[in-house]
């Protein structure tokens, strides 16, 4: 979700912006109006949400056997508890900051970047899950496979538009086949873990506040526990790999690693803040404690009106 700097040429750039732009507007009024005609918890819930979206794709997981970090989306399981259109203005305004802080994306991709995250995957897992429930599947189950396939489409669209951006230089399937290549071995553990954590984020919120939650994506108490899933997935993947961690260099971002690879089809025309790893090493520390404090406060607050009720 993180097309870095100089990789999209100026025109490709600028079009991606004018795509995201009505989206941002609409997501912005929108928020507007339910900020101003909500309840209290909506509000809460919509802070929540947004602190969700900048801690979980700006959280590196350690794929073990590949050597490398990724990154999940949270934008799908976001989108189906608030609606797509809520989530886009706080993706902006997250990959807007770790562009500039914590050295993922870009200023000029901005508008790509967020297209892919914002759109893409909250609108993806919104109509998959709608149909899913049609099917009279059970909502853990919807829910789990909606967000797992919207996380994986949200990285082919990336593939496409990166290999749209280099054309130029060889076939457009080229380069597809050679992004999604190098990306299938880490999105697929990526898209597991997503869904577990999606129908964790579901259950938990049902069982705290479920007038929140829409009527047909709530999780009973005895559902199956994705959230213990998701942590034992999370543990045995960073020790697997710690002794290739311990043995060589630290496993270092899929994004900048494949896109780093890639010819560069433009200067970086947008300037971004530039920092060695010792830094970047201290706003990822800073960011997951802020974001750690923020989480931690919204949620005894929907908790405790929740009680309260």
């Amino acid at each position: 979700m993180h097309i870095c700097e100089g990789l999209l040429p100026l025109p490709h750039a600028a079009a991606w912006w004018a795509v995201s732009a009505p989206f941002v507007v609409a997501s912005a009024l929108t928020l507007r109006k339910s900020w101003t005609d909500g309840s209290p918890e909506e509000r809460t819930l919509q802070k929540l949400s947004a602190v969700l979206i900048f801690a979980l794709t700006c959280v590196p997981i350690p794929i073990p056997g590949i050597g490398v970090t990724a990154h999940m989306c949270a934008t799908p399981v976001v989108g189906l508890i608030l609606s797509p259109l809520k989530v886009i203005f706080p993706t902006l305004v997250a990959l807007l900051i770790q562009a500039l802080f914590l050295g993922h994306g870009g200023l000029s991709s901005l508008g790509a970047n967020v297209f892919t995250l914002g759109v893409v995957g909250p609108f993806a897992a919104w109509t998959i899950c709608r149909v899913l429930l049609k099917m009279k599947l059970p909502a853990a189950v919807a829910i789990a496979c909606a967000c797992g396939a919207a996380d994986a489409l949200v990285y082919l669209t990336d593939a496409g538009m990166v290999s749209l951006a280099l054309a130029s230089k060889a076939h457009f399937m080229h380069w597809f086949c050679l992004v999604l290549a190098a990306l299938a071995p880490v999105q697929i553990p990526l898209a597991v873990m997503e869904s577990l954590v999606s129908v964790s984020l579901v259950k938990a919120l049902s069982s705290r506040c479920e007038a929140l939650v829409p009527a047909k994506l709530r999780i009973g108490v005895l559902a199956v526990p994705a959230n213990a899933v998701a942590l034992v997935l999370f543990l045995a993947m960073v020790f697997a790999s710690m002794q290739a961690i311990a043995q060589a260099a630290p496993y270092q971002g899929v994004d900048d690693l494949l896109y780093g690879a890639l010819p560069r089809t433009a200067h970086s025309w947008m300037p971004w803040l530039e920092h060695n790893s010792e830094l970047e090493t201290s706003f990822f520390t800073i960011a997951g404690l802020v974001s750690g404090f923020f989480v931690g406060t919204l949620w005894e607050r929907l908790r405790r009106t929740a009680a309260s009720k």
